[in-house]
């Protein structure tokens, strides 16, 4: 693959991540749940929790929280800015792509 359709691909990948609110970003990782645990981004005991909240409360604790909810991805921060940068981005890959 030629540098520049590889640039052009992780830009595409980083706008769907980086374009959404963290309730976006929270529903991105509800809706591809397995994917998102497969890749050991996220805990079944994560995914109970958030999916256990109401919206009001989700939007509390994203609000609130420095690092709500998830310990290896945390929602407030751009993909460039992630622990797990390689692992987010084959995840969005896998969604996207």
């Amino acid at each position: 693959m030629s540098p520049v359709i590889a640039k052009s691909a992780g830009s595409k990948i980083a706008v769907q991540w980086n374009g959404r609110s963290l309730l976006g970003r929270l529903q991105l990782i509800i809706e591809n749940s397995e994917l998102f645990h497969s890749l050991r981004l996220v805990t079944n005991g994560e995914l109970y929790i958030a999916g256990a909240m109401s919206q009001s409360g989700l939007e509390y604790v994203l609000n609130r929280e420095d690092c709500p909810i998830f310990t290896n991805i945390n929602i407030k921060k751009d993909i460039e800015e992630q622990d797990f940068r390689e692992r987010l981005e084959t995840a969005l890959n896998a969604v996207f792509l």
